[in-house]
């Protein structure tokens, strides 16, 4: 394979990366209530869709009547399957 084609096809994942991470900043808001809604929709709470907001002031992702959300990414986090692997205990 020829250095420019190596060369272009280098450039050209560059330029994939970052609208995709422009494309996931501008969809945060809509995952972050998509979460709370999840969240309330396992507690069994019942909600209107206007009631979950998304305000603009930082700290708080998102906002459900009068409790405010400050959503994380947890990295690393063990679930499922992975959990039982790295269990401590004996059993």
């Amino acid at each position: 394979m020829p250095a420019t084609e190596v060369e272009d096809r280098a450039a050209g994942r560059q330029d994939h990366t970052q609208p995709r991470l422009l494309l996931a900043h501008r969809l945060k808001p809509a995952r972050d209530r998509a979460i709370v809604r999840t969240f309330l929709q396992t507690l069994s709470v019942t909600f209107a869709e206007a009631e979950i907001v998304t305000p603009v002031e930082a700290p708080i992702d998102v906002q459900f009547r009068h409790a405010q959300f400050h959503l994380r990414e947890l990295r690393g986090h063990l679930c499922g399957r992975d959990i039982q692997e790295h269990d401590i205990r004996v059993h």
